[in-house]
């Protein structure tokens, strides 16, 4: 009978996620609607002074501790967003309802037999301000409707019995009315709840596709490590830092791959290049940047401290490159491009650019050797 039941043959991971949306959008948002209900019920105690007269004095005790508390529990209810909102909702229409009805009671205990409709405002509620699921609402309007029925219906029937069948028939119409109505606000709130399911696994795909979409246009096809566009993002970003400081670029490029590409083709060439792309991931400092900068030039970003520590690191990270081979037995060499950025002025552009004309010098002066500016051109 209860809102989430029609979602039996779901996954229970989708009945909990239904119960979530009912607390957080649902029955927590409307919450605050009680409190005016709550103030409702209490300006009636004006018309039991007056109907009642002094016979009111129970019934207006019993309003105002009944606004009390439902005014508390919503309040600490709604603090501390406890799931039990339309419980405790129903709870406190039932208790309404009993009150309402008993000073119907009094009121036909003086003769008065008028004073009888007070549920009917009460149904009026859960039919339309009201939040509660179809089950709730039926509960709290079967509460509400109980006591009139056994006990305020025979009464005024025995009195005026044409008169109130009219009555009586009023009631149950408002009784089916608040009933169809909840039923219909479920159907609206499980609409919502399906349309929010599929806007969310909406955003969800766009979002995954948006990674994917983002991953593909940093990653180089052929190594699946950074490419030029990542280093470009990466520079916008860096370039709101203060001058790199204690920063190494290293400028790897393989070398006579021309001739490997024109003698075994490009096949073998890309073998090459992925499989020192490996080497160089696998060995590389923690906290690195990796790019495949060019062709067959990949460029190295860590920080560093001290230069002749770096040239040991780069220099044992360029002899693992020679470990490479092939089904062809190309012997595989890389040379190296070494500038530690100091911060003195540097940009990050500025220091890539000496870390290339390092690499040109080592490519000058016989290739297959690393070559540090800051070391003087000192051999390895």
């Amino acid at each position: 009978m209860f809102s989430f039941l029609h979602l039996t043959k779901t996954l229970p991971f989708q009945v909990l996620r239904y119960r979530v949306f009912l607390d957080t959008q649902i029955y927590q948002p409307y919450a605050r609607f009680m409190y005016g209900a709550i103030a409702t019920f209490l300006l009636f105690s004006i018309s039991d002074f007056l109907v009642l007269q002094q016979h009111s004095h129970i019934i207006v005790a019993a309003r105002f501790t009944l606004a009390i508390i439902a005014t508390l529990s919503l309040y600490f209810a709604s603090l501390h967003r406890w799931r039990g909102l339309p419980q405790l909702e129903v709870s406190l229409f039932i208790c309404a309802g009993f009150i309402v009805h008993h000073s119907g009671i009094i009121a036909l205990s003086i003769g008065n037999t008028n004073y009888q409709s007070g549920g009917i405002l009460l149904m009026l509620y859960i039919g339309t301000f009201s939040r509660l699921s179809f089950g709730y609402s039926l509960i709290a309007i079967t509460g509400i409707l109980l006591p009139y029925v056994l006990y305020l219906h025979p009464a005024l029937a025995l009195l005026s019995e044409a008169q109130e069948y009219n009555h009586y028939m009023i009631v149950l119409s408002t009784a089916i009315f608040c009933v169809l109505g909840s039923y219909r606000r479920e159907l609206e709130t499980k609409t919502r709840f399906t349309e929010s399911q599929q806007i969310r696994s909406q955003s969800i795909r766009l979002s995954a596709y948006s990674k994917r979409l983002k991953d593909l246009s940093e990653t180089d096809a052929l190594t699946q490590v950074h490419n030029r566009h990542y280093l470009n993002l990466w520079i916008s970003q860096e370039a709101q830092l203060p001058s790199p400081f204690n920063l190494a670029f290293v400028m790897l490029d393989i070398d006579r791959f021309k001739q490997i590409n024109d003698s075994y083709g490009h096949d073998v060439g890309d073998s090459v290049i992925k499989q020192v792309a490996s080497v160089l991931l696998a060995n590389k400092p923690q906290e690195s940047q990796f790019i495949r900068y060019g062709g067959e030039e990949f460029l190295l970003i860590f920080p560093a401290t001290d230069v002749n520590t770096l040239a040991h690191d780069v220099e044992s990270i360029r002899k693992k490159c020679s470990t490479v081979t092939t089904l062809e037995s190309v012997h595989i060499t890389v040379s190296a491009g070494v500038y530690l950025a100091n911060g003195q002025n540097d940009t990050i552009l500025a220091a890539i650019n000496y870390a290339d004309k390092a690499l040109y010098q080592a490519k000058q002066s016989g290739r297959n050797k690393t070559v540090i500016p800051q070391l003087l051109d000192k051999p390895l």
